[in-house]
């Protein structure tokens, strides 16, 4: 069995040409042509769908039968010999399902290359050579965290502060709120994380109204490393001419090299440290009371902390009802208003479950649909206003200076004023069922075959008869035949003649009276 030195099981061009999705490029090349193609057909018609409106997307894919989990670039390309004069295409990279934690950890690194080179495709460069480098610089990538990590293990880090730091490594300044949502840890021991990766010199803080840190490249875990190599270099030096006494080759060659070498690496030490001392004087721009926000957890992050400063009122603008802490809304004094404007899925069990709870709390809420807004505004003195996108990514600006607050204000208002007014106190709540419930089997007892002791005798037993004739008849309506009643039949029948006749010539009367001579 192969053994596997990569997170990389493959990556995979493909087209839907007239014979179908087929793989136009694969690396590695001895690939399982059969698992191209399944990659191929499943990567392409997921995407694409019914829809022919489908221009470009990225996607994450999970292909359960061959172990492994695919991030997916959809495209169409140009093709004047093709029907439309374009075609689906697709570019995917097969992460083996053991290594999902490399995909998830740098999806953001990823889906950026990955978007890249599907461009470089579609601008008409070569797949073979494309393709190729995107695999090389993903094991690239994998080789620097792996080897990261391991150096950050030996420097003394558990795995939870080891994850913190590579978090805090593709991104700006974070605060504390950001880390614990990442890692789903607590305040407190993001806390802990925050000053143990400081004293040890891999994240710096930042001055400013809140405190945040950035991420240091690892030159201490690096020193830690070489100055442990270098008295093993010195006991080599003591212990080979011990162990060489009566080895005359040996010459003076070895030693100089040894020492050459030490005083190499600590040349590079003295190198290194200087890099660290520089980067660690550096500080990142900020303003003092403007900052800005990357990503969903920042976002949570920050609301949160505003949240807890509420004096008589917030106003929440989220993409949708499930973005709304509600377990800090729960212990808000009771006294501070609320406004919230986001989307509620009344088909959604979860959606309905959050807003019933939201509706026994002092809450104006609005129906607001379009979810591409998402902020803040705490007592018109302190507000973050951001976007989203489809993709749940999201950039804000945050400020507590009151003229931006003033600026910022009307933007955010927006979804209030285009939102649908609800009554959250109407809603009933809908039980989340579970899709199989037990039913409950009832025991029934068993009842003893009861056999009669009667006996049948054919003199008690009907004989049905056959029916040969139909003796009933439908009856006849005759007319009456005493002349008496003749007679009261016809004065009957002329009577009605006469009143007919009557109706008719009042309708003819008034049908003359309405017409208008020309």
């Amino acid at each position: 069995m192969k053994e596997k030195t990569s997170p990389v099981m493959g990556i995979i061009s493909s087209k839907f040409t007239t014979k179908g999705p087929e793989p136009e490029f694969v690396i590695p090349q001895d690939l399982d042509p059969s698992i191209a193609t399944t990659i191929s057909i499943k990567a392409i018609s997921t995407m694409a769908g019914e829809s022919d409106e489908a221009k470009e997307a990225i996607s994450v894919l999970p292909f359960s039968n061959i172990k492994a989990d695919g991030l997916v670039y959809f495209y169409k390309v140009t093709a004047a010999t093709e029907r439309g004069g374009s075609m689906f295409a697709s570019l995917t990279i097969l992460i083996h399902e053991t290594d999902s934690p490399f995909l998830y950890h740098n999806i953001a690194k990823l889906k950026d290359l990955l978007s890249e080179k599907g461009q470089q495709i579609r601008g008409g460069a070569p797949s073979d050579i494309v393709c190729t480098e995107l695999y090389n610089e993903i094991n690239d990538i994998a080789k620097y965290e792996s080897s990261s990590r391991q150096i950050l293990l030996e420097y003394g880090l558990d795995v939870a502060e080891t994850d913190a730091y590579f978090h805090m490594v593709n991104k700006g300044p974070v605060g504390v709120g950001e880390i614990a949502i990442s890692l789903q840890i607590d305040r407190e021991k993001a806390s802990d994380i925050m000053k143990k990766l400081n004293e040890k010199g891999l994240i710096k803080t930042i001055p400013g109204k809140k405190l945040v840190y950035q991420a240091l490249p690892p030159y201490r875990a690096l020193l830690n490393q070489i100055n442990t190599f270098i008295p093993f270099i010195q006991s080599i030096k003591k212990t080979i001419p011990e162990s060489t006494e009566n080895i005359e080759e040996l010459n003076d060659k070895y030693l100089t090299s040894l020492s050459e070498l030490e005083t190499q690496i600590k040349k590079s030490l003295t190198t290194m440290e200087a890099l660290f001392e520089g980067s660690k004087s550096k500080i990142t721009f900020k303003f003092k009371n403007l900052w800005f926000i990357d990503g969903p957890e920042a976002m949570i992050a920050e609301i949160t902390e505003i949240m807890w400063k509420a004096k008589t009122r917030i106003y929440i603008v989220a993409p949708t009802i499930e973005n709304v802490n509600l377990s800090i809304i729960k212990n808000l004094p009771q006294k501070i208003s609320i406004r919230l404007a986001a989307f509620l899925d009344f088909k959604n069990p979860n959606h309905l479950k959050i807003a019933h709870e939201l509706g026994q709390y002092n809450i104006n809420f609005r129906l607001y649909n379009k979810q591409n807004l998402w902020g803040i505004n705490r007592d018109q003195e302190e507000i973050i206003l951001g976007s989203t996108t489809k993709d749940g990514d999201v950039a804000a600006v945050a400020s507590d200076v009151k003229e931006q607050v003033q600026l910022f204000a009307p933007t955010l208002e927006t979804a209030w004023i285009q939102g649908k007014p609800f009554d959250l106190t109407e809603l009933i709540e809908v039980p989340v069922s579970s899709p199989f419930q037990e039913i409950e089997t009832k025991k029934f007892e068993r009842i003893e075959k009861i056999e009669s002791k009667e006996e049948i005798i054919e003199t008690d037993k009907i004989v049905p008869k056959p029916i040969n004739k139909t003796e009933f008849e439908t009856p006849k309506l005759a007319l009456p035949s005493d002349s008496k009643t003749k007679q009261v039949f016809q004065d009957l029948t002329k009577g009605f003649q006469k009143v007919e006749e009557e109706e008719k010539e009042k309708a003819q009367k008034k049908k003359k009276f309405w017409k208008i001579e020309e």
